[in-house]
């Protein structure tokens, strides 16, 4: 129904009065099309798991100042995946969003080995769930300065041209200072296919995690 809808927005785009904000239909679809893999993963047959869900949402260690990495560790189909869809849908859905990042790496746009793409995507993505709000736009200016699109920068006066990873990524940690929030979920699933790329991307991947970690 959306697209249907996105396609007849489009057609009346040039009128005077458009009938959709095609823009913002856009948005919609977008952050739709990166949860909809997770509930046809979940779907409905999800059930129990309730002491590892409050694990997760305790989020202990992910306070103000506290930083930690939690892993998720089990033999394939044992429901790792189905279970962090959960818990992500949880965040998804509330009425006030909480920051969180949801990466796969089955997905080709999500590369291990490309410092950038991982902060492209992780901008992108708290961007799509604050739209509408000022902080999204915070977002899309880191966002446009790890693609190297200079034509976004004058976005953000706090934010120099050239900045390198860690200098994005500290500025995303201060966005998300000014959120007033209590926690920042960073979730990377499939970590196997960063294994199968060799020790190479695994040490790249963690020198990256260290700088998020900082």
């Amino acid at each position: 129904r959306l697209l249907a809808a996105q396609a007849i927005s489009e057609w009346f785009d040039r009128t005077d009065r458009p009938p959709v904000n095609v823009d913002r239909l856009s948005v919609i679809l977008e952050a739709r099309d990166k949860l909809e893999p997770l509930r046809k993963l979940v779907g409905t047959h999800f059930r129990g798991r309730r002491e590892e869900l409050a694990m997760l949402d305790a989020r202990e260690g992910f306070g103000p100042g506290k930083k930690r990495v939690l892993a998720l560790t089990g033999i394939g189909g044992v429901g790792k995946s189905a279970l962090l869809g959960r818990y992500v849908l949880s965040l998804a859905d509330q009425p006030v969003p909480r920051p969180f990042v949801y990466l796969d790496f089955d997905r080709t746009d999500v590369d291990p080995a490309r410092e950038r793409s991982l902060i492209e995507r992780m901008t992108r993505n708290l961007g799509l769930l604050y739209a509408g709000l000022a902080s999204s736009r915070d977002f899309y200016a880191i966002e446009a300065a790890a693609a190297g699109d200079t034509l976004e920068q004058p976005l953000a006066d706090w934010l120099p041209r050239g900045s390198t990873d860690e200098e994005l990524l500290l500025n995303l940690n201060q966005r998300l200072e000014f959120l007033d929030t209590d926690s920042f979920v960073l979730i990377f699933d499939t970590f196997e296919q960063v294994a199968l790329r060799g020790p190479d991307v695994m040490d790249r991947f963690a020198n990256f995690l260290q700088l998020v970690l900082q």
